[in-house]
């Protein structure tokens, strides 16, 4: 019985400070969106160093399309922060 109890408490205590976690990063991002634009930048830069070793390394379609799907999804990210209209 105790041992149940001590693990449920792991787990509750380990969900607890995930969801403060994620809450506090989102607030974060609210509060200073230069910060998240810069954010953006670096990872589509991350990004874009991936696609080319990635051609480089001749590595999967599949993976390669994924990766472009996420640049441009980062880039519309990007291009949203600078005219939000």
């Amino acid at each position: 019985m105790i041992e149940a109890f001590a693990i449920l408490l792991v787990v509750g205590i380990s969900l607890a400070v995930y969801v403060f976690a994620w809450a506090a990063a989102r607030e974060s991002a609210r509060r200073n969106p230069s910060g998240a634009y810069d954010q953006l930048l670096q990872h589509r830069e991350i990004l874009s160093q991936k696609l080319i070793r990635g051609k480089r390394e001749h590595w999967d379609r599949v993976m390669m399309d994924q990766l472009t799907a996420r640049l441009a999804d980062v880039d519309r990210q990007i291009a949203e922060k600078i005219s939000p209209t």
